[in-house]
């Protein structure tokens, strides 16, 4: 009986450290990657290291690595590159050409490497930041697409 009684109470504390049928370790580990791309999010235009986001998580670099490849499908920078990829497409795609260049635009969201960042919009969106801005300004019912965090094209980068 009181062998059978620490079992049920093990299976009692287990059942609470899991989420979603996650061991403690990966619930641990998706708390951390949470934090990291709040972190990221509010500061998306400023440099970021490595150690700085290891700090944010409590993590080691490979643990970091390991959740945001399990959890996200990327490593911690090509998630920065694709939030600040999508973050500028959303800028040209609602802001007035007059008002902000391209290229401000792209350094106002982080990239300080613009022909690098030319090549990068290019290959994940399939068209030049210019023909976006031009697209967007000619339609008036503006279908504007949205980036999808799991989108194949962060595979190209």
């Amino acid at each position: 009986m009181q062998a059978r009684l620490i079992h049920w109470l093990q299976s009692i504390a287990s059942d609470v450290q899991r989420v979603d049928g996650e061991g403690p370790a990966l619930s641990r580990r998706r708390m951390a990657v949470e934090r990291v791309r709040r972190f990221i999010h509010e500061h998306l235009a400023e440099t970021m290291t490595l150690a700085e986001l290891c700090q944010h998580a409590h993590l080691q670099a490979r643990s970091l690595e390991y959740g945001f490849r399990d959890l996200v499908g990327l490593s911690p920078f090509k998630y920065i590159k694709m939030m600040r990829l999508a973050e500028v497409r959303r800028r040209l795609q609602m802001s007035n050409p007059a008002e902000r260049s391209v290229s401000e635009l792209a350094l106002d969201c982080g990239f300080c490497h613009l022909s690098q960042f030319a090549a990068d919009y290019k290959r994940v969106f399939l068209e030049s930041p210019s023909a976006t801005r031009r697209a967007a300004g000619h339609s008036s019912s503006a279908h504007i697409a949205r980036f999808n965090g799991s989108s194949v094209a962060a595979e190209a980068l």
